[in-house]
């Protein structure tokens, strides 16, 4: 039962008066009307008779949200009573409950509460119970720039200086407040207005206007989600809102999803896949060409990883390796060869692809190379091949110490491969017939004086020109001067001789008297007569 002390009934003066019905209807705010009162009055410590008075008009209406009234008129008549007193219409004013800092608590529940009954900051705001002050209303009792008033409005905590709409705020926040840190991201209140960053977002900020220490939260949060504390972030000068920025040996916490699916260096490939895959995700050229799982970037495109010439984006078009700068189309080159292709060696014959280049060679041909210039190991490949077709593997040549790229020179014991290609054109002998001729005829391809002449195509060497086959003492370039036979070691002529006679001849027996040609020089007898 709540009392309500007034001070005037007409002649009698009753210091407390014990409210049932109307006290309800009061604190509901309602109008009310032919209501009735009971009551016990206290004169000088004694309790008197109780009595009810039985209004004839009795009308009041509430104001909005408040809570006592001051004064109001009703009609009354006197029903049982030890006083008397003529019925009418008295003026009886209330005294409302006592809020001595104006805070909207009263006194009486302060002092229940332990607050201070005068500082109008020192409430509990679940129990306010009567109308705050004007005075409260536009105070701000937690500095933070929003009065107490609006901080009710908005349903924000009037003594938490943290809890507020930035937006609502209007009046001056207080120095605390303009240095204290909300958010605990390092940089204080004010700056962040300064700043147009919001002051409880602890990831919305300019790192570079931290200007006091950011909270432990805030040193352990992961404001970009690329799993590296912010903390661990400013120590590696990584930018802690970039979660393209950091170094991936230093991820200390589980990455967003986000980051997972997003793709930093612009491969093609999420940076979760590079993780499985052990690529580096901030290394566009580093990747699984085979595990792209989303767009590559327009730079990774157009850029060429392996430094053939050819751009990832057009490899990718060819089906060539975009990471093979030995695996592309010659027709796509419209970029400077570079990089691991100048290094690279991708015939395997030994000679980088750089010094192919600049030796005019084929970087491509495996047979086209400079011989001096080999300064990497062959590849298995080329070791097997026969570059000048002689059917003795490059290998084995390295091996006999002959040359894998003349065709004439090989150990005829290390034939292991047809003889093909450049070898069969060749002639080795240089008798004029083709080593494939030669072959056909069934003569000896090495041996300068064992040919067909019929089948004599090609220019004669000038070791065969110099020698002289048949032994007559005419070399053989005289021979065909001549129009002697260079087979025949009794078709020449004698004016020709500049050698000395010997082998076939001097078995023969040219002028068929029975006495070879040698032993008619040693009888002195005239080997054509």
């Amino acid at each position: 039962m709540e009392k309500i002390t007034f001070v005037k009934f007409r002649k009698l003066t009753i210091r407390y008066i014990s409210l049932i019905t109307v006290f309800f209807v009061f604190i509901m705010g309602s109008s009310f009307k032919g209501a009735s009162m009971e009551f016990s009055s206290v004169n000088n410590g004694v309790e008197t008779d109780a009595v009810v008075i039985k209004s004839h008009t009795l009308e009041h209406h509430l104001a909005e949200k408040e809570r006592y009234f001051s004064s109001f008129q009703m009609g009354y008549s006197v029903v049982d009573a030890n006083l008397k007193m003529e019925a009418g219409i008295n003026d009886i004013s209330i005294i409302p409950p006592v809020d001595t800092d104006g805070d909207g608590v009263t006194d009486e529940k302060e002092i229940q509460d332990g607050t201070d009954k005068n500082d109008p900051c020192d409430l509990i705001v679940a129990h306010q119970n009567c109308s705050p002050s004007t005075e409260w209303k536009n105070a701000d009792c937690d500095g933070d720039g929003v009065t107490n008033e609006k901080e009710l409005d908005d349903d924000t905590d009037p003594f938490d200086s943290c809890d507020l709409i930035v937006a609502h705020q209007n009046c001056s926040p207080s120095t605390e407040w303009k240095n204290a840190d909300c958010d605990g991201d390092g940089v204080t209140n004010e700056k962040e207005l300064d700043d147009d960053t919001d002051s409880f977002d602890s990831c919305d900020l300019i790192v570079a206007h931290q200007n006091c220490s950011p909270s432990s939260e805030w040193k352990n949060a992961d404001c970009d989600g690329d799993g590296v504390t912010n903390e661990k972030e400013l120590d590696d000068d990584t930018d802690p809102f970039d979660s393209c920025d950091l170094i991936v040996a230093h991820q200390n916490c589980s990455p967003s999803t986000e980051w997972k699916n997003a793709d930093c260096d612009g491969d093609g490939v999420t940076n979760e896949k590079e993780l499985d895959d052990d690529t580096d995700p901030f290394d566009s050229c580093d990747l699984i060409v085979a595990h792209q799982n989303c767009s590559p970037s327009t730079e990774w495109k157009n850029a060429d990883c392996d430094g053939d010439g050819v751009t990832n984006g057009d490899e990718i078009t060819d089906g060539t390796d975009p990471l093979d700068p030995c695996d592309y189309n010659p027709d796509s080159i419209t970029l400077p060869q570079s990089g691991d292709y100048l290094t690279a060696d991708c015939d395997g014959d030994g000679v980088t692809n750089e010094d192919e280049t600049t030796d005019g060679t084929d970087p491509l041909d495996g047979c086209d190379y400079v011989a001096e210039h080999q300064t990497q190991p062959t590849s298995t490949d080329w070791n097997a091949v026969d570059c000048d077709g002689d059917g003795v593997t490059n290998e084995d040549e390295t091996t006999d110490g002959t040359d894998p790229q003349d065709p004439c020179d090989f150990n005829p014991d290390s034939i292991t491969l047809p003889q093909s290609g450049d070898y069969l054109t060749a002639d080795c002998d240089g008798d004029g017939v083709t080593n494939e001729d030669e072959t056909t005829d069934g003569t000896d391809p090495l041996d300068g004086c064992d040919y067909m002449a019929e089948h004599q195509t090609q220019p004669t060497s000038t070791d065969w020109n110099a020698v002289d086959c048949d032994g007559d003492g005419v070399t053989n370039e005289d021979e065909t001067t001549d129009g002697t036979d260079p087979q025949d070691p009794c078709d020449y002529n004698p004016d020709s001789i500049t050698l000395p006679q010997s082998g076939d001849y001097l078995t023969a027996d040219c002028d068929g008297d029975g006495v070879t040609n040698e032993d008619e020089t040693t009888d002195g007898t005239d080997p054509l007569d």
